[in-house]
């Protein structure tokens, strides 16, 4: 079998010439992969010469459902909203009157304000039998006036409420009124309330704005300093502001709620009573006892000293301590001095008593004697120099 060789064999028929339409369709094919892998190399060149930005960590959030395909919770059962505390930053200040804004250390009270004493009205009866009025010594005395009887019955319900401020402006009230003289039986019940209420005043942490100063503590304040400044002692600030007695430290800043007084002391001797005044106006009556044979000096005088638990030095040169059952002067022991043109005296003094039967006697030597509780009291309320007048 013969081999066909078209080259070598002129005879052979061969493939025709492409034309000019395949030509340009073969450029054009050329030039389009030609453009692509330049636009490539351009694009591979761009991307690589231009610095990227890190992408961010946190996946992106995931779009919501469709309306239609979303899942719709069952309500909740409401539950009280929770009160959220107030950041630090934001919270109102909380105003304390004075914890109130604590200011001193926390001290044992002495008369907590939570536990005030109890100040009973003593023999008057202001609710068995309202259509009498009882006197100071529990003897039925005809019905008053209408309107003085009404303001001792309110002073009473206002006194057995604790409303202090309120009792001493009924007292005063009826104190005023021209029928209720000192001589006349309405005169001592109502001097009774009004006393009570004025000590609760005075010796309580029983808050009064109007009777009572608000002292802000300051570099060199003292309890001394205060009471000499306000007509008062150092034991009323204490005893008016929950202080211990032996507690004299106050802090800076902190309030003290002082009442301000002008004391004086009255005393009858025929009558045996203490009156004591703060200004003009009727502080508190107190019961006492007076020299025999009129051995008590009249005239006018000082508090010259104030002694607790006093030794007692006797005319024949004894001394008799404190707590001796000899010694007669009981707890508290105020010297009196003589004032302006009253002769001077020795020995001469008001003090308390263990012997409660010789108050509203006329047994002592000369002194003025009170019950051993109303002598602390009054001891606690006058400052020295305290005036005092005695007369018949």
């Amino acid at each position: 079998m013969s081999k066909f060789n078209f080259d070598l064999d002129p005879n052979t028929p061969r493939p025709p010439a492409p034309g000019r339409y395949q030509d340009v369709m073969r450029k054009i094919v050329t030039l389009i992969i030609v453009a692509g892998v330049a636009a490539g190399a351009i694009y591979a060149l761009k991307y690589w010469s231009t610095p990227r930005q890190a992408q961010p960590t946190e996946q992106p959030a995931p779009s919501p459902l469709p309306a239609e395909e979303a899942f719709v919770l069952p309500p909740a059962i409401e539950e009280p909203e929770e009160v959220k505390p107030v950041p630090p930053e934001v919270a109102e200040p909380v105003l304390v009157e004075p914890k109130p804004e604590p200011e001193l250390e926390t001290p044992v009270a002495e008369h907590p304000e939570s536990d005030l004493p109890e100040l009973s009205t003593g023999q008057i009866d202001l609710t068995t039998h309202p259509e009498d009025i009882i006197d100071g010594k529990g003897g039925a005395v005809p019905k008053a006036d209408s309107e003085l009887q009404k303001l001792f019955v309110n002073a009473g319900t206002a006194l057995a409420n604790r409303d202090y401020v309120q009792a001493v402006e009924l007292c005063e009230k009826a104190l005023a009124r021209p029928e209720c003289t000192q001589n006349s039986p309405l005169w001592r019940p109502v001097a009774d309330i009004l006393g009570k209420a004025n000590t609760a005043l005075a010796l309580t942490p029983a808050r009064a704005p109007k009777l009572k100063v608000a002292h802000k503590i300051v570099s060199g304040d003292t309890l001394d300093k205060l009471a000499a400044a306000n007509g008062t002692t150092r034991e009323a600030i204490q005893l008016s502001n929950n202080m211990r007695l032996d507690d004299t430290n106050i802090k800076l800043g902190f309030t003290l709620h002082i009442y301000p007084a002008k004391w004086s002391i009255e005393i009858l001797t025929g009558e045996q009573l203490l009156l004591l005044r703060n200004g003009d106006k009727l502080f508190k009556v107190y019961d006492i006892g007076v020299g025999k044979s009129s051995l008590t000096p009249e005239g006018t005088f000082k508090i010259a000293s104030r002694i607790n638990n006093p030794t007692w030095y006797t005319a024949d040169g004894r001394e008799i301590p404190y707590g001796d059952p000899a010694n007669v002067l009981g707890t508290r022991w105020m010297t009196l001095e003589a004032t302006g043109t009253t002769p001077s005296v020795s020995g001469i003094g008001i003090h308390g008593t263990w012997d409660e039967k010789s108050v509203s006697q006329a047994v002592s030597n000369g002194c003025i004697r009170l019950r051993n509780s109303d002598a602390e009291e009054l001891c606690n309320l006058v400052p020295l120099r305290t005036p005092v007048t005695i007369k018949k």
